[in-house]
Formats: structure tokens, sequence, C-alpha cells
């Protein structure tokens, strides 16, 4: 992929705001879960504790509560999210399975399906239209408009990750490149699947920057 190009628009504030420094607390994503079906298995196991204890101070950590989660245009319209609280800082955690767009009530399955071009449409799996009709064309001209934005802050915070693959996929997009530039570059290098595209990219922006947003 060159890099000749002009610099993409500047992504919205709200798609670069980090978590402060001294906040307790926040939002934890399971990067493992990717379906509905692991997510539920998650929740009846326990398996969503994270077992390093809090990851404010390494407190111990026990649950708070569960909340509701609408996922809107889905066939899981409604999933339960749980949220832990540190019995040392008080600092309370919700952790979301990976498929879950975080502030945009959707599944990351649903949003892919919305923002994919005609020429990629034919990948996705059978079911994918009535989900994709259901999405107020508003919403998916603003998911297109993020897409189409810098991913200079992402290639930065990938860039300084120490991972060799990163480094790469960093490289291969370069600061003028945008957000769907990095997601069809790190598809190509890591090798993801189709309906992972986005979730991964998310999911991994969020771990090395907490807070920093995908879309």
């Amino acid at each position: 992929m060159t890099n000749d190009h002009s610099p993409a628009a500047a992504a919205e504030a709200c798609l670069a705001r980090r978590y402060p420094p001294g906040q307790k607390g926040g939002t934890l994503i399971a990067e493992d879960v990717l379906t509905l079906e692991q997510h539920e298995k998650m929740l009846r196991t326990g398996g969503y504790r994270p077992q390093t204890g809090c990851p404010k101070c390494a407190g111990r950590l026990h649950i708070h509560d569960y909340r509701h989660r609408v996922l809107l245009a889905d066939p899981a319209s409604v999933i339960s999210v749980v949220r832990f609280l540190c019995c040392s800082c008080g600092a309370t955690w919700q952790v979301l399975p990976a498929l879950v767009a975080r502030h945009l009530w959707r599944s990351w399955h649903t949003v892919e399906r919305a923002v994919e071009t005609p020429q990629q449409a034919p990948t996705m799996a059978n079911d994918s239209a009535p989900a994709t009709r259901e999405i107020p064309e508003r919403t998916r001209r603003r998911w297109l408009t993020r897409l189409c934005a810098s991913a200079a802050l992402l290639v930065v915070t990938l860039s300084t990750a120490e991972m060799p693959v990163l480094a790469a996929v960093a490289g291969a997009v370069g600061l003028r490149g945008t957000r769907r530039n990095l997601v069809d570059t790190h598809t190509r290098i890591c090798i993801v699947s189709v309906g992972q595209r986005l979730m991964q990219m998310a999911a991994l922006v969020h771990r090395l920057a907490p807070g920093v947003r995908l879309m």
C-alpha cells in the first residue's frame, strides 16, 4: 500500500479520547469472545473475571452487578454484561465481549455488514441483508465517514506496541492512511476472518490506548 495520497480528514475528538491517568475503572474487552455463544458460556462459568485482579491496583475483584446492553438491528437484541468491583481501590470494571461495538449500540458483526463495499458484500454471511437494512442511512454514513478519517493516532499506537507484526501494519499504512486502510492492512497481514475485521482492530486499539476508539 502506498502512502503518497493526501492526508485523511481529522478524526472526531470522541474517537481519540483516552481514559484520564487517574481514572478508576472503565471498560475491559475480552478479545477472544467473538460470538454470542462464547459470551453466554463465559457468563455461566465466571470466565470474565480478570485473572490478574484489578487492572488499576491488582486487588481482588468480585462481581458487582450485571447490566443489560441493547444491540440494535441484531438477532441478540439484549445481552448481559458483568461488572466487577475492586475490594482494594473501589474501581468498577465492566467486561465487554469483543463482539460488542463499544458506544455504537450494536454488535461488530452488524456494523461490519453495514459498511462493507459492494465488492466485499458477497463474502459476508447470507443472513446479513435484513440487519443491514435496519441501519438508518444517516448512521451508516456516520460510520463510513469515521472509517475514512485519519488513522494517524492509531498508527502511532500500534507502532509503539513493540510487536513486529503491529509495527509492520503501522508502517504499511503510514500517518496519511485512513482507518479503513488500517483495518484492510491489518486484515491482510494478520489474516483476519470476515466478520472480525472491525472487532479485532477495535479491541486491539482499546487495549493499547484505553478509551481510544476505531469508530
